[in-house]
């Protein structure tokens, strides 16, 4: 349903800026939230999405009247939500350290989201210090001099790209 597309937008645009919020080195600018929701209500217009709304404030009350009325469990959500906390952890462990690292990724999901998916929450005083620690690391950061270049993924070695790649080569139509 197009609520459901438009929910989905909706965290495109307020995720980011949440955690930006919470636990980045600066503040985004009112001016890059106004970018960030012209650029995703154009996202959403390409995709045909209905009834985007006009403002920042109403997509916001949208979402999280949707959150309120639809985060419920279902074995599905926690089939998902496995699978990508999973991924998440392979790209940086090895598969005999995810139950060590696990409680952590729940410790930066909010309680409502971890009930819809069916994942464990940790003590609050677990999720003070994992938070805690995050938030500090964007304090720390803003004082690390600037990159002299910058960090590209395209770069870095991935398991999936162990090569790296060029986004030009990657599509459906290249393999």
């Amino acid at each position: 349903p197009n609520d459901e597309y438009l929910y989905t937008l909706s965290t495109f645009l307020f995720e980011p800026i949440r955690w930006n919020k919470k636990y980045a080195w600066r503040k985004l600018t009112d001016h890059e939230i106004a970018a960030s929701f012209a650029y995703w209500m154009k996202m959403g217009k390409l995709m045909g999405i209905r009834d985007l709304p006009d403002s920042y404030e109403a997509f916001e009350r949208f979402n999280r009247a949707y959150e309120q009325s639809n985060f419920k469990y279902s074995e599905d959500n926690h089939r998902l939500a496995v699978a990508t906390r999973n991924l998440l952890l392979g790209w940086i462990f090895p598969k005999w350290m995810w139950p060590l690292f696990s409680p952590v990724i729940h410790a930066m999901i909010d309680p409502p989201l971890l009930n819809a998916v069916g994942l464990s929450n940790p003590p609050n005083w677990f999720r003070t210090l994992v938070q805690g620690t995050v938030k500090l690391r964007g304090k720390l950061i803003r004082w690390c001099p600037p990159r002299r270049r910058p960090k590209l993924l395209t770069e870095g070695k991935l398991r999936t790209y162990p090569r790296g790649y060029a986004v030009a080569e990657l599509g459906a139509d290249r393999g």
